[in-house]
């Protein structure tokens, strides 16, 4: 009779190894998949975290506190582009943006992966680094 339990023990752990090696048996086992890419807020989050942005942000606050006309001093606008066929969520930050709008910057966020660019005053891309050295001193 042990000899028996022994046997049908290899048989099983024999069986059982077959089958996780398959990739039907990997599948209903592994681990769900990441989800593919950020979502709008997710990259909107990361750029709302960059210390310009922050700074730029608080001087518009300060600029909102001497204004009379009830306006606000600054505005974002995130929507979606397709650059070079990656899909990029652009996070765009306007000074004045009811009275005359002024673009301050536009940060490009790759969704598959979260890298964030910076868009050229002549609509070409930079990666963040070449954006901030080219920010003029404050």
């Amino acid at each position: 009779m042990k000899l028996l339990q022994t046997i049908a023990c290899a048989a099983f752990a024999l069986c059982a190894a077959t089958l996780a090696a398959t990739p039907a048996a990997f599948a209903q086992t592994a681990k769900p998949a990441a989800r593919a890419g950020l979502d709008l807020q997710e990259a909107r989050s990361l750029v709302l975290e960059l210390p310009e942005v922050k700074a730029w942000q608080e001087a518009r606050r300060e600029e909102n506190k001497t204004r009379t006309d009830g306006k606000a001093a600054g505005g974002v606008l995130t929507g979606l582009r397709n650059l070079k066929g990656g899909k990029h969520w652009a996070v765009t930050f306007y000074k004045d943006p009811q009275t005359a709008p002024k673009k301050w910057a536009v940060f490009l966020v790759r969704a598959k992966d979260g890298r964030i660019f910076a868009e050229k005053e002549d609509g070409g891309v930079q990666t963040l680094d070449e954006w901030r050295k080219a920010q003029p001193a404050s």
